[in-house]
């Protein structure tokens, strides 16, 4: 097993035992019970078949929709979501020399505004990523404490083939994301 299966093996396992209780109301701290999210990020200078190193971000909001208990408060409704961070950073850099269309690693600061019955609560969380092909996994702990995984797949804007256009663009969804409160 190569060292990249099983580090995708290790976060895959850890994000199936880190599945999230039903929140209970008056909790502290973010610990929404499961979310969805889809946004469009791009990557500069973009991926291919040559390594590269890179950032993501979004240049409009994506959605986070999430059920549970936020801060003490009942979710309503979905909220906005940002994601900034790198990519070709991390896990598979000592393998490849950055990202490519067949696998990668990085990292991300995502950031939801989520309505509740209390206003809208922010949650940031901090995640580190693997990914094979159009799929991946990310997961971490936020300074707070704040621990989340979440399963995604992508796909790249029209037109983008990786051999002989490079990604700029993708579409980042995630039927799978968990947030477990520090408190």
């Amino acid at each position: 097993m190569s060292i990249l299966s099983r580090a995708v093996a290790v976060m895959v396992l850890g994000l199936v035992g880190a599945g999230v209780p039903a929140a209970q109301a008056g909790t502290s701290g973010p610990s929404a019970n499961a979310c969805t999210l889809s946004a469009h990020v791009t990557l500069s200078p973009g991926i291919s078949m040559t390594p590269t190193v890179g950032t993501i971000a979004t240049h409009a909001p994506g959605t986070m929709t999430c059920t549970g208990v936020v801060n003490g408060a009942t979710v309503t409704g979905p909220g906005p979501v940002v994601i900034k961070g790198t990519y070709g950073t991390g896990a598979t850099l000592a393998l490849q020399g950055g990202d490519t269309c067949v696998q990668g690693s990085g990292s991300a600061i995502v950031t939801a505004s989520i309505p509740t019955t209390a206003g809208t609560q922010k949650i940031t969380l901090y995640v580190e990523t693997l990914a094979l092909g159009n799929a991946g996994a990310a997961a971490g702990i936020s300074p707070d404490g704040t621990r989340n995984g979440a399963l995604f797949q992508f796909s790249p804007d029209r037109g983008e083939d990786c051999t002989t256009v490079p990604v700029t663009g993708i579409a980042v969804s995630s039927q799978a994301l968990n947030i477990r409160s520090a408190g």
